[in-house]
């Protein structure tokens, strides 16, 4: 009989989480450590003679030993090994500011890292604001239109992602889902490909290819091309982080704007009885607080002047 020390790390805390190349390789090894040990379970082996496990901050995990009956071709050096060669991410969390938008911001640019992260055709000179949509738009790219003074960018364009101030009352998904939808256009402009048309409202079918690449679930839309419309279960694990973050970084969001009065009436249209040439009744605009001061009447055919439409 052989003993194993089994090590469990846990990477669903909501402070710390393994980012997804580690879990990705995690459970690759597991998978080797369960094939040649026989046993059934979806944790982390290292051998019985092994140093003790890697401390990774925040992550905590669990040691038991576990009696198996095969030969370990892998040992817990070669593990162990392969997890510090691992690079674990380590969650931003919410803290207080000044005003909270600094936290939406905040959130936003750890969102765009791991945007980045997941698809390095993103590029990195992008400017990511918070601005109102008016109410007709969740987020827009555009271009070259921020110019850098000092670093790596200076003198040259940084495009602009906006991202509505009146939309962020939607919650955490609509809003990553906004995000990952205007770095798909980053992507396609820094690959050249022209994924929009008609002043960038119509989305074709090339922008769906880079969406859908990039984690998003995309619809056909008879007006606009296509429409993203959430993110796919693997983006929402890849994302899973993030998204707590967003929620709970979200706690305020721009008013849309009232809808502005219509202006009240000034003139009114008049007419008499009589016509032109063409048999057309002859009409003319006058103040309405002269048309309500008193009765108005043709000089030439002498009947009172009414409304009409």
């Amino acid at each position: 009989m052989n003993w194993i020390t089994v090590t469990t790390y846990t990477d669903n805390s909501p402070e710390f989480r393994m980012n997804h190349t580690a879990r990705k390789g995690a459970r690759e090894f597991a998978a080797m450590q369960r094939t040649q040990a026989g046993v059934a379970s979806s944790t982390v082996y290292a051998a019985a003679d092994a140093p003790a496990p890697v401390e990774y901050p925040g992550i905590p995990f669990t040691v038991t030993e576990t009696p198996v009956d095969a030969e370990l071709s892998i040992s817990g050096d070669d593990i162990l090994a392969q997890m510090q060669e691992e690079t674990y991410y380590e969650a931003p969390t919410v803290e207080t500011a000044h005003t909270p938008t600094v936290s939406i911001l905040t959130a936003l640019d750890a969102a765009m890292g791991r945007i980045r992260e997941l698809n390095p055709n993103v590029p990195t000179a992008l400017a990511v604001i918070i601005a109102s949509g008016s109410g007709k738009k969740h987020g827009h790219f555009e271009p070259g239109s921020w110019a850098d003074t000092t670093g790596e960018h200076a003198g040259s364009g940084r495009h602009e992602i906006l991202m509505s101030s009146e939309s962020l009352a939607r919650g955490a998904e609509p809003t990553l889902v906004t995000l990952i939808h205007e770095a798909a256009h980053a992507s396609a402009h820094a690959q050249n490909i022209k994924d929009t048309s008609r002043q960038g409202r119509f989305h074709n079918r090339k922008f769906r290819d880079t969406a859908e690449s990039m984690g998003l679930i995309v619809e056909e839309n008879s007006s606009i091309g296509h429409v993203t419309t959430g993110l796919t279960t693997q983006a929402q694990v890849d994302y899973a982080d993030i998204l707590e973050l967003l929620a709970a970084s979200l706690t305020t969001h721009r008013k849309p704007a009232k809808a502005k009065a219509a202006a009240e009436k000034t003139t009114v249209k008049v007419g008499c009885e009589c016509y032109d040439d063409n048999g057309k009744q002859l009409t003319v605009t006058v103040p309405i607080k002269w048309y309500n001061a008193q009765q108005l009447v043709c000089e030439n055919c002498e009947s009172v002047l009414t409304t009409v439409s």
